[in-house]
């Protein structure tokens, strides 16, 4: 993961999920929740991709804010972006800051997410772990060269429109 430099790393892992966090309140913080139980696995396709057949008609309302959909260029390989603490409930930074997630699903229906929450005048880092993240979740695929400029813009443009 992409993470604030000279920032603590902490992860913690269960039975059916864990979380891996870069950074605290003051640094900013990079953080990535992941599900290994079907209920998880569920909740998790609800938040980030609701509208997917794997979401079912359960779905509660997403906790995140301004969630698009970003084609990624891959067949089945599905992206989203949207605002929002990360799930983990790290403590993030104060006003004026940026929040965002970024989160993939493959053909596998698991959603893969990486939050992103630092000081606004660090935004470019959010910019760094999410495109980071994306060139990780193609990195088997036959992704064109356009498709991941197009994506990794995409994401900039994002994160500088996400001031909190």
């Amino acid at each position: 993961m992409i993470g604030p430099a000279d920032a603590a790393c902490r992860g913690s892992l269960g039975a059916s999920g864990g979380s891996t966090d870069v950074g605290d309140a003051r640094t900013g913080v990079v953080s990535n929740v992941f599900q290994n139980s079907l209920g998880g696995i569920g909740i998790a396709v609800c938040l980030y991709f609701p509208g997917a057949p794997e979401a079912g008609r359960d779905c509660s309302p997403s906790t995140l804010t301004r969630r698009v959909n970003v084609p990624s260029g891959v067949p089945g390989v599905r992206t989203m972006l949207g605002t929002g603490p990360p799930d983990s409930g790290a403590r993030i930074p104060p006003s004026p800051r940026v929040a965002v997630t970024l989160a993939t699903m493959g053909k596998d229906g698991v959603p893969s997410p990486i939050a992103c929450a630092v000081p606004w005048d660090k935004r470019d880092l959010c910019t760094a772990a999410l495109t980071w993240w994306f060139v990780r979740a193609t990195r088997k695929t036959a992704i064109a060269e356009a498709d991941l400029d197009r994506v990794a813009a995409r994401i900039a443009a994002y994160v500088a429109s996400a001031r909190q």
